[in-house]
């Protein structure tokens, strides 16, 4: 998983070195958490999106749960998972 935090120092790096010496703006810091939190946020559901497209095109397929186990590098468990919940909607 990419460091969000790091790569946003590192690509802010004159600016989060003057606010850190020179000054501290409160409503910034909580505007760029509350950003870092949403890009994570959007990370883990586009790849938990993915993930369950991908279970339902090889279910349909008609794969084994060992099979797409395989492809997936996941367990027959979290196919399981992903197989119930995509019967329950």
């Amino acid at each position: 998983m990419p460091n969000v935090l790091a790569d946003f120092l590192k690509k802010n790096k004159t600016v989060v070195k003057n606010i850190s010496i020179y000054e501290y703006e409160e409503e910034l810091h909580i505007k760029t958490m509350m950003e870092i939190g949403r890009e994570e946020g959007y990370e883990a559901g586009g790849r938990e999106g993915l993930e369950t497209g991908n279970i339902i095109a090889y279910n349909d397929a008609r794969l084994s749960i060992s099979d797409i186990s395989d492809k997936m590098n996941l367990t027959k468990e979290e196919i399981d998972q992903v197989r119930n919940n995509i019967t329950k909607e």
